[in-house]
């Protein structure tokens, strides 16, 4: 066996036994009658109409609340498939996930055909599940519809607080996802490796989006310099910098502009980015106390 198949297997492993997982977590939330229904639609998986029934009438057989995911249950998560984070599913999606999973031990196009007659939500929880589904589905195009949507909840549902995307999107399909992401305003900091899979081609493709919103009087995203900081110099970005206040000494105020800039740029490898950073920006002991990050930059 091969070492590649031995990685497979254990990933689909691993992706089983977090279903099972997801399972008692579902079960748990719904009240008795509500599991007794998943239960026999999941035990119906192999009838067509059944399982699709049963997909589409989640949202009313077991309402639409956040699942409960602890501190203990998000420690879980992690051990099972690094980066997992059922804790931003609704309980609908991830009873929706369960019967998705179900459905595609007997027939490997399930979740294309449960998506062509999907509402928004069904198709968030669809795009949830990429990280609990066998590793031999093709999901190519499921995937591709999903990152040429205009529907925000969708496009989330794929970028956001998930490890599917960095561990299986090529750098073409990763850059046109974080593309699309500042092309609709949505952040960045929940997607998940975003830093280790920076690129010199998606900088200068940032740098071409920035370019183009300049031109237009528009504003940037506030991310957009971390796209960049690895690959630009300091006279490609300072050109796009926003305006910001300074005082007398030329040090920023205080601001989530200036916090962003900051955050944004502070791991430039460029010399000279380096040192105007480091000279105009007041944030630099919260930045290496881990004080101020983007989760926290967003919440001001």
């Amino acid at each position: 066996m091969s070492s590649t198949q031995r990685t497979t297997e254990s990933a689909d492993s691993a992706r089983i036994r977090a279903a099972a997982q997801l399972h008692k977590w579902v079960v748990a939330a719904l009240a008795s009658d509500e599991a007794q229904w998943l239960d026999e639609a999941l035990t119906k998986a192999d009838v067509r109409r059944s399982l699709d029934i049963a997909f589409s009438r989640t949202g009313r057989k077991t309402g639409t609340g956040r699942l409960t995911v602890d501190i203990a249950a998000q420690a879980t998560a992690a051990s099972l498939i690094a980066g997992w984070q059922p804790e931003h599913w609704d309980l609908s999606d991830a009873v929706r996930i369960l019967l998705a999973i179900a459905a595609l031990e007997h027939d490997p196009t399930a979740l294309d055909r449960l998506a062509r007659h999907a509402d928004i939500g069904e198709q968030c929880a669809l795009y949830r599940g990429l990280v609990l589904y066998p590793a031999d589905v093709d999901v190519s195009d499921l995937v591709g519809r999903g990152l040429r949507t205009h529907a925000q909840p969708v496009f989330e549902s794929i970028a956001h607080y998930s490890p599917w995307p960095a561990r299986e999107l090529d750098q073409h399909r990763w850059n046109h996802l974080v593309l699309k992401a500042m092309f609709m305003d949505i952040a960045l900091w929940p997607i998940q490796g975003f830093d280790d899979r920076r690129n010199a081609d998606l900088a200068r493709m940032a740098l071409d989006f920035a370019a183009e919103r300049y031109a237009a009087a528009r504003a940037l995203p506030l991310e957009l310099f971390r796209c960049v900081a690895p690959f630009a110099s300091l006279s490609e970005v300072i050109r796009y910098m926003p305006d910001v206040q300074a005082d007398a000494r030329g040090r920023w105020q205080d601001t989530v502009t200036t916090r962003a800039l900051s955050l944004s740029l502070w791991d430039s490898t460029d010399r000279d980015l380096t040192e105007f950073i480091r000279a105009h920006s007041p944030h630099e002991a919260v930045i290496q106390s881990g004080e101020l990050h983007w989760g926290a930059l967003v919440a001001i």
